[in-house]
C-alpha cells in the first residue's frame, strides 16, 4: 500500500504529466491561465538547477547529483500551486495540497530526496507563487500573457550565467530554455492574429488541434534528432520548434479548416 502512495504522488509531479494538461488546457480551455503556469513551470526548471549549484547538496547515496531543493518537488508546487491560484476553488486547492503532500512522501520513501530537500523545494515554490500571483495582475501582463515568457526567459538566461559548467550540461535546461523562448514566440504569433481574426475551435475540432499538436510536435523530434548537431544546442533546437508548433497549433488548425473547407461540430 505504502509503495502505490508513493508512485501515485511521483506521478503528480512527472514532467510528461504536466505536459499533457498544459497541452489540453492551452488548446481547448484557457490560453491565459494554462500558458502562464507553463512559463513559470519552465522557468522553474532552470532557476531550480541554479538554486542547486548555490548549495550543491549530494544526493542521497548511490545517486549523483545536487539535491536540496528537489527539482520535482520545486516544479509539481510551482505547476499546480499556479493552477490553484488560477481557478480558486477551495476544493481544487485541498486537493493540490494533497497531492503534493503525495509527491514529497513519494520522493523521500523511494530515497530520492532528504525532507529537507522537500521543504526547500517547497519554500522557493511557494516564494515564486506569491510573486507569479502579483506579477500576472499586473496590466501588462494581463493584457498580452505571453510577456510573461518573455521576462521568464531573460531570467532565465541570467542564471545561466552563473551556473557552474557542470550545470549547463544538464540536457533538461536546454529543454526548458528552448520550450520556454518558443511557446512566448509562438503564443505572440497567435494573439496577433486572434486580434486581426475570430479563431474559433469547438466540438470535434478541438481534437483535431490536439492531434495537429502532438503528430507536428513527435515530426520535430525525431527530425532534429537525425541532424549533425551536438546533444545541448539539438535539445533547445527540438524544444524550440515544438513548442512554436503546440503554441500556434490553434491558428494552424484554423488556416487548414478554413482553407480546406472542413466543418467539426
Amino acid at each position: 500500500m505504502l509503495e502505490l502512495i508513493a508512485k501515485t504522488g511521483l506521478f503528480f509531479s512527472q514532467p510528461i504529466v504536466l505536459a499533457c494538461v498544459v497541452l489540453v488546457g492551452f488548446l481547448n480551455r484557457n490560453e491565459a491561465i494554462f500558458g502562464r503556469t507553463l512559463f513559470l513551470l519552465l522557468f522553474t526548471m532552470v532557476y531550480n538547477v541554479f538554486l542547486k549549484s548555490i548549495w550543491q547538496v549530494p544526493l542521497p547515496p548511490p545517486l549523483e547529483g545536487w539535491a536540496f531543493p528537489s527539482g520535482h518537488m520545486h516544479s509539481a508546487v510551482v505547476f499546480w500551486g499556479a493552477l490553484a491560484i488560477e481557478f480558486r476553488r477551495f476544493e481544487f486547492s485541498a486537493l493540490v495540497v494533497f497531492t503534493l503532500c503525495l509527491t514529497g512522501y513519494g520522493l523521500i520513501y523511494h530515497g530520492y530526496h532528504y525532507p529537507i530537500d522537500i521543504l526547500g523545494a517547497v519554500g522557493f515554490g511557494s516564494f515564486s507563487l506569491f510573486l507569479y500571483n502579483i506579477f500576472k495582475q499586473q496590466p501588462y501582463f494581463k493584457e498580452k500573457p505571453y510577456r510573461l515568457g518573455t521576462q521568464l526567459s531573460f531570467l532565465a538566461i541570467v542564471c545561466m550565467q552563473f551556473m557552474p559548467p557542470e550545470s549547463l550540461q544538464k540536457w533538461h535546461i536546454w529543454q526548458a530554455l528552448g520550450a520556454l523562448i518558443g511557446f512566448t514566440i509562438g503564443w505572440a504569433l497567435l494573439s496577433q492574429q486572434q486580434n486581426k481574426q475570430t479563431l474559433t475551435i469547438e466540438g470535434k475540432q478541438r481534437l483535431f488541434v490536439t492531434s495537429v499538436a502532438l503528430l507536428g510536435s513527435l515530426a520535430f523530434f525525431y527530425l532534429l534528432k537525425i541532424l549533425p548537431i551536438t546533444k545541448n544546442p539539438m535539445i533547445f533546437c527540438q524544444f524550440l520548434l515544438i513548442a512554436i508548433w503546440v503554441s500556434s497549433s490553434k491558428l494552424i488548425t484554423h488556416q487548414i479548416l478554413r482553407k480546406t473547407g472542413a466543418t467539426y461540430g
